[in-house]
């Protein structure tokens, strides 16, 4: 089979309209065209209608028109069954995709991560990849709750136990440095205290830790 006979794809998830990003498009498609030698489409995932309609604008950039495939929430079902969403992975990822901020619709998603469904890692990766902040967090939070043996194995529930053994850390230096503080008898405020003991980064907390034994005050430390 020869390379002509291949097709590429060229995805992006476009958040918002009127900015200048689209003009890069023909950018990333001539640069995979050049890479594969191959026609290449340009698909562009849009969570609302005004998006939708404003990708969907034919690009003349002079020595050509491009112009994009556009799925938006008028193409895609907005899926919240889980059984269709089992029966129907591919299309469950991309209704999350372009109807992040519906939580049905990520609810059912995290179906479609269980380990009987074909490529279900893939499908976790992606939506770690591509999702919008608030629906991972949300995403986060479900594989952290649901009664599911297979909810532990996904991306999503181990980054959340290693952020909760990293907080653990945190807070045993920030008690063991407030000991070090208090056997000074250095003078902590209440804010002083607040500060160290909301201190999630176990960097910092290591570094005050270190110079604890010689700072004058527990101002300069934090300064």
């Amino acid at each position: 089979m020869g390379k002509s006979q291949y097709r590429a794809l060229r995805r992006l998830h476009q958040l918002g309209a009127g900015d200048s990003k689209h003009l890069t498009w023909p950018h990333y498609v001539i640069a995979l065209y050049r890479r594969l030698a191959c026609p290449v489409h340009l698909l562009v995932l849009c969570p609302t209608t005004t998006v939708a309609r404003w990708a969907a604008t034919p690009i003349d950039f002079g020595a050509g028109t491009l112009t994009p495939t556009v799925i938006g929430p008028d193409t895609i079902p907005a899926i919240a069954e889980p059984d269709t969403a089992r029966e129907l992975p591919d299309l469950m990822m991309l209704s999350a995709m372009v109807h992040h901020h519906n939580r049905a619709v990520l609810r059912a998603l995290t179906r479609i991560f269980a380990a009987d469904i074909p490529d279900h890692e893939l499908y976790d990766v992606l939506s770690r990849l591509i999702l919008p902040k608030s629906a991972r967090e949300y995403l986060e939070e479900l594989m952290t709750t649901i009664n599911f043996p297979w909810a532990d194995d996904t991306e999503y529930a181990q980054e959340q136990r290693a952020r909760g053994e990293a907080r653990g850390k945190a807070e045993g230096k920030a008690e063991a440095l407030l000991t070090v503080l208090e056997s000074r008898s250095l003078t902590i405020t209440d804010t002083d205290r607040a500060r160290i003991l909301g201190c999630d980064d176990g960097q910092q907390i290591q570094n005050w830790l270190t110079r604890a034994a010689s700072v004058p005050t527990v101002e300069d430390l934090l300064t």
